[in-house]
């Protein structure tokens, strides 16, 4: 017998709140190893919980909260299974870290499949993952991998024994994924030890429902809604008996159905969407509203932003970038030439016509729409429009921006975007000027041609 403590910990995750999150992680592994837990899986982006205000900040702040989760693996000599947000190169992916009882990563796995109503910051990953660590080879899934029977089968053949499911349903959804977990022990003949998030705070939505379930779909142990520690000792040597009882492996037959299983998803594809014409693209404000019902019956997401993009510069693109993996469609409020004279910039600006603005707009892949507005604010297009999420570059408060009562109300939210430092439409009007002025004062400047 080759017995193994599993402990799935269901704990409360509050939005943002990092370093409160991973204190009470702590506390909990530390409660968990001491009723004899020896490996330990933590919710679904347990430091932030899945709605991401500041996902650079959030992301960074992560990483020191794993780099504590690190330092508890190797105190109490565990290991430790959690997805957090993970930024790379401006691509943000919810990424777990396989953390050995050494305190050190056995494996990394970026979840593979996106959620019906994921809003799009994150990016997904490109393959499984199968970590064997100093105790069991196991599998990663979290989230929405649960519902591909494929991943847990693939882990299987790759001899892993356990499958660590980092989730964050709620009790509501928790039948259905129990459903769906057994399915994926009994068909990958392994161990599953699932943890989710518990219900935050009296009066939110009940969540939990972590489960440990067993190589033949045997319910081994079971959470309520609180903050609680799953706990069950299990044999691994199990697995095997399960699997030379009835040989799932042998009896496959792949190439009767890997095409159908390969096939491309169902949908638009990301060159049928970039095949729209540029100055199609460029919509009044009553299409955008038409096109906004269009999406949401679609149930696709809609994220809003707003500016003058006079110059263009790559501190603009990574902020629509970043606006664009938020939802499904971006929409850019463009202010006129008459509105941002209204704002009280220089005389001279804007430097380009609001037709040449949207049009250079509209020519970014991550944009999908760009609507003109008179107006000195948003708000009246806001309202028209109904999007989902809006951001807003810069140090705003969320609920000080102009439309965030309206997104809000309807169940929406307000994303505060980092800026990219050094670089800013009066800065590079000003280096244009410097330059000119330089050139013109050089000998033989002044008849120097473009």
């Amino acid at each position: 017998m080759s017995a193994l403590t599993v402990a799935a910990l269901q704990f409360p995750v509050r939005p943002g709140l990092v370093e409160a999150n991973a204190e009470l992680a702590l506390t909990r592994i530390a409660e968990a190893a001491a009723r004899g837990a020896e490996l330990i899986v933590l919710p679904e982006l347990w430091t932030t919980a899945g709605q991401h205000q500041r996902p650079r900040l959030e992301a960074e702040r992560s990483a020191v909260a794993v780099a504590a989760l690190r330092r508890a693996a190797r105190q109490h000599r565990v290991i430790l299974i959690g997805s957090t947000l993970a930024n790379e190169a401006g691509r943000f992916f919810d990424q777990a870290h396989v953390i050995d009882t050494d305190g050190h990563d056995a494996g990394t796995y970026r979840r593979l499949h996106r959620s019906p109503d994921d809003a799009g910051l994150i990016s997904t990953g490109d393959s499984i993952v199968a970590v064997q660590t100093s105790r069991v080879k196991l599998g990663v899934l979290i989230g929405a991998d649960v519902e591909f029977p494929e991943q847990g089968v693939a882990l299987a053949l790759e001899r892993a024994r356990l499958l660590a499911v980092c989730a964050a349903w709620t009790l509501d959804e928790s039948e259905a994924a129990r459903a769906l977990l057994t399915a994926r022990a009994i068909e990958s003949q392994s161990f599953v030890v699932a943890a989710s998030g518990a219900t935050e705070r009296p009066g939110s939505h009940p969540r939990g429902g972590s489960v440990v379930i067993g190589p033949g779909g045997a319910l081994l142990a079971r959470g309520g809604a609180d903050d609680e520690i799953v706990l069950a000792t299990v044999d691994v040597d199990e697995v095997n008996a399960v699997r030379r009882t009835r040989p799932l492996a042998r009896r496959r037959v792949p190439a009767a159905y890997a095409e159908a299983i390969a096939a491309a998803p169902l949908g638009h594809s990301s060159e049928e969407e970039s095949a729209v014409p540029t100055l199609g693209r460029i919509l009044t404000r009553d299409e955008m509203a038409k096109e906004s019902v269009r999406l949401h019956a679609q149930g696709r997401s809609l994220v809003f932003t707003n500016g003058c993009f006079d110059i263009l510069h790559l501190g603009h693109v990574r902020y629509l970038e970043d606006a664009r993996r938020l939802g499904h469609a971006l929409c850019v409020g463009l202010n006129t030439d008459a509105s941002v004279r209204f704002l009280g910039k220089a005389p001279d600006r804007p430097i380009q016509s609001e037709h040449d603005r949207a049009a250079i707009l509209a020519s970014l892949r991550c944009v999908d729409y760009v609507v003109l507005f008179d107006e000195p604010t948003p708000l009246e297009l806001i309202r028209s429009v109904q999007p989902d999420v809006l951001v807003k570059g810069g140090d705003w408060k969320p609920e000080n921006v102009v439309g965030a009562d309206v997104v809000t109300a309807r169940g929406g939210r307000v994303v505060i975007a980092d800026f990219v430092a050094g670089h800013s439409t009066t800065g590079v009007v000003e280096k244009i000027r410097a330059s000119m002025a330089s050139e013109a004062a050089s000998p033989g400047g002044a008849g120097r041609g473009a």
